[in-house]
Order: structure tokens, then C-alpha cells, then sequence
């Protein structure tokens, strides 16, 4: 399918869908000129609220270059109502294996939420198989049928399911090989994001799971999805992002009621705690350092640690050990063994076996495979 955009003098004044003629724009890049006048189309599928149409967001540049060399910058907008299975198609073409990867900073961490990967996963061998991982999961299925194994239940899905998951917690999830699964799915933590997990855990209510619903709700699920993609892409800011991922999850959990659950403030304390670990990631902390930093008995101290947090503490500590080891692989050049050193393991065996348990990757592959993806310090 074909965009024809036609431009006069610099101005856009109409543009449909078409097989020829015009300037042709096909998957965001621009296939034909017209003159001195160059279009560059970028695009935003979405939902008109007001009149309930699907439409093309289109976000045009027209750069005109005037007879000195000069050139002029112009950008216009238009929404073009397209039928709902065009844009769905035209969607799923664009973000087909898309990824995305990128540390959010300590300040966002701390206000937002936020997510250090995101994506459109289709591959029949996809599994993970963790103990742990420093992250929550947002995830809806968009084709095929896919498996989930935690806290000793098995779940199948199908297509317009989707749920939340704590990777904090040992877990195995991975699509089907003969009914290839589609996943669209983000990582997501920071403000708020633990004592919401850690009621859904402690209610039983993990994985949250949204059963296949209506036509339209599951358009408005899978649309959020695409959307987050789309920010990412476009390079929007921690804020935007936030709010977006924010509201997905509170999409997700549309149906949940907070009313009947109990007034959960977390103890100051607990946050204390949490943040004493965060200042001593290089020490080899016990149990009993932790439980008299919140001023607390071990056994107290660990039931109310994993009632907010969703995991016990010393399992917390080694999930902060291991996303601060995953930042110094992204943004420095230090060896494996300056790292492991770095989080107080003395033996660098230990911290490549530990790192491969929570990311499947040892930390050299994990290296290498950001600098060849771009990612991380070499590629920002």
C-alpha cells in the first residue's frame, strides 16, 4: 500500500491512498521527488476519539530549497481516516521485530515509570527461562498462542490476551512453535510500580491476566502497544514515555478494584532499606545488616520487605547488583573482572554464572551484542 501526498508550492493539500502518482512515500522514506520539493513522511497510527474512526496521524516535512541554496522547513499535519485492517496492517509492517533498548536515568527511576526494553517479538523458539530479573512485564498477544509458568500455575493465551508478569520471581514464558506467537510486550519499574505489584502478589493475582474482550477494547490494549513503539522511535523524552507506559498498565488494570483492597502505605523503613542497598552495592550485605537498617527483626523485616516489594530482600539486592552491573557493561569500557569487583564478587565466575541466570546472556555476549545492535554507550 502506497501513500500520494500531493504538495503544491510548499503547502500539502490533499493525500490518499493509491497505487502511483504524486510523490510516493512507502514505509517512511521517500521513493520519488517532485521538483525542488523533498517530502519526508513520518507516521502515527491511532485512534480518533471524537469521531471513532481509525486514522493515519500524518506528520509531514517538506523541505524546499530556494534558488541560493537556502533551504526552508515547514511542517504540517492531517489526520486521513483509513479502514481499521489497513492501519492494522500498515502497523504491524512498520513494528514487525521492532526493539528497543536503553537504560532510563536514576532521576526518571526514581519519578517515572520506565522501561529499559520494549518490542514486537515473532519467533517460534522464543523462551525465557529465568529465576529473576530486574523488571515487570507488559504484554499483550497480538497473533498465535503463548505459555506462562509461574508460582506453580501454567496459563495459555491466545490472541487479544494480555497481562502483567513480576520477572522478580522465577518464571518461564515462550510461544508456541507450531502457532508462532506475537508478542508485543515492555519492560517496565520505577515509581509506584513495586507496591502495585506487590499487591497484585500478595492478593494472588499474579500474572494478571486480561482475558480476550471485546473487538474494540482489544484494539484500544493493542494500540498502546504500537504507540510506545512509536514514541521510542520518534526519540520522545523519559516524561512522555512514562506517562504513556503509565496509562497502559492502568488500561491493563481497568478492571481491577483498588476500593475493596486495603490502605497499603509502605513503611518508611522498607524504603530506607531499599535505598541502603542502592548505597552499598559493592559490599557483601547479610540479612541481619538489612533488617537492623530498617530497625526491624529478620523475620518482620522479611515479611513486610516482600509483602511491598513482591520478593525477598537479599533476592532485591542481587536483582540491584545485577541492572547496576548491566549500566557499567552499557556505559563503560571496565573489564568483566573490574565490574564483578565493583559489586563485591571476588570470584568473577560466580558474577558471569549470576549475570547469565538474570539476562540469559554471559556478560561478554550481552556486551557484544548491544555494541552490534548499536545500543549502549558506543551506539547513543
Amino acid at each position: 500500500m502506497f501513500l500520494r501526498v500531493f504538495v503544491s508550492d510548499g503547502s500539502v493539500f490533499g493525500c490518499e491512498f493509491a497505487q502511483n502518482g504524486g510523490i510516493i512515500v512507502q514505509n517512511g522514506s521517500i521513493i520519488a521527488q517532485n521538483g525542488s520539493i523533498s517530502v519526508h513522511l513520518e507516521s502515527l497510527l491511532l485512534t480518533n476519539k471524537r469521531f471513532g474512526v481509525q486514522c493515519l496521524l500524518i506528520s509531514i516535512i517538506i523541505e524546499r530549497i530556494r534558488r541560493k541554496g537556502r533551504k526552508k522547513f515547514a511542517k504540517k499535519r492531517a489526520f486521513l481516516a483509513v479502514p481499521g485492517s489497513v492501519a492494522y496492517s500498515m502497523r504491524e509492517e512498520t513494528f514487525y521485530h521492532y526493539s528497543f533498548f536503553k537504560t532510563p536515568s536514576r532521576a526518571a527511576e526514581k519519578c517515572l515509570i520506565v522501561s529499559d526494553a520494549m518490542g514486537y517479538t515473532a519467533d517460534p523458539e522464543f523462551r525465557i527461562d529465568r529465576k529473576t530479573f530486574y523488571n515487570y512485564l507488559a504484554f499483550y498477544v497480538w497473533k498465535g498462542t503463548f505459555y506462562i509458568h509461574q508460582y506453580g500455575r501454567s496459563y495459555t493465551l491466545h490472541a487479544g490476551e494480555c497481562g502483567i508478569m513480576n520477572l522478580m520471581e522465577a518464571h518461564v514464558y515462550y510461544s508456541d512453535p507450531e502457532d508462532n506467537t506475537h508478542l508485543l510486550w515492555f519492560h517496565f519499574r520505577g515509581a509506584g510500580a513495586d507496591p502495585l505489584i506487590g499487591l497484585l502478589k500478595e492478593n494472588g493475582q499474579l500474572p494478571y491476566i486480561i482475558e480476550e474482550t471485546e473487538k474494540g477494547e482489544r484494539r484500544k490494549l493493542a494500540d498502546r502497544f504500537f504507540e510506545a513503539f512509536a514514541l521510542t522511535k520518534d526519540g520522545a523524552g523519559e516524561t512522555e514515555i512514562g506517562a504513556h507506559l503509565y496509562g497502559t498498565v492502568m488500561e491493563i488494570l481497568r478492571g481491577y478494584d483498588f476500593t475493596r483492597q486495603e490502605d497499603r502505605r509502605m513503611p518508611r523503613e522498607l524504603a530506607g532499606a531499599a535505598g541502603y542497598m542502592d548505597g552499598h552495592l559493592g559490599e557483601d550485605l547479610s540479612l541481619d545488616e538489612l533488617s537492623r537498617s530498617a530497625g526491624m527483626g529478620k523475620y518482620h523485616f522479611c515479611h513486610l520487605f516482600k509483602k511491598y516489594y513482591g520478593t525477598a530482600p537479599m533476592q532485591y539486592f542481587k536483582s540491584r547488583k545485577m541492572e547496576a552491573a548491566r549500566r557499567m557493561l552499557e556505559n563503560t569500557d571496565d573489564s568483566i573482572d573490574e565490574i564483578a569487583e565493583r559489586l563485591g564478587y571476588m570470584n568473577p565466575g560466580h558474577f558471569r554464572r549470576m549475570f547469565k541466570n538474570y539476562f540469559g546472556l554471559p556478560p561478554s555476549r550481552y556486551r557484544g551484542k548491544r555494541e552490534e545492535t548499536g545500543a549502549g554507550k558506543k551506539g547513543e
